[in-house]
């Protein structure tokens, strides 16, 4: 995937105070269409989005700026291993590519 930090939402995510003291700046759920599972934030700028609005944010700023995966248990892998690794501009702050879209490596003629 190239170097990191690299961008995997286009949208900010600023942090913000939960009521139990912690701090979040991203909130992530998945949603399907074109026989893809999507990972999106349904936390943008601060503020909570319902599942229609979070759709309607990605569909502005283009599905292909959002990690896709073929199974839906791909994506959840994906959020459990990235969650906390985004920063407040979108980017993945953690060398983890999505699972969905990493190519092999060649390796002394093994893939890896």
């Amino acid at each position: 995937m190239g170097d990191f930090p690299t961008r995997v939402f286009p949208t900010k995510h600023p942090f913000v105070e939960n009521e139990d003291g912690s701090r979040s700046n991203v909130k992530l759920g998945t949603f399907s269409a074109n026989n893809r599972i999507f990972v999106i934030p349904t936390m943008v700028n601060g503020g909570l989005l319902d599942n229609d609005t979070a759709w309607m944010v990605a569909e502005k700023y283009g599905l292909n700026r959002y990690p896709s995966f073929k199974k839906e248990e791909e994506a959840q892998r994906w959020i459990e291993t990235n969650h906390g690794s985004i920063n407040e501009s979108g980017f993945l702050v953690s060398p983890e590519p999505p699972q969905g879209e990493r190519k092999k490596k060649q390796v002394k003629g093994m893939q890896k």
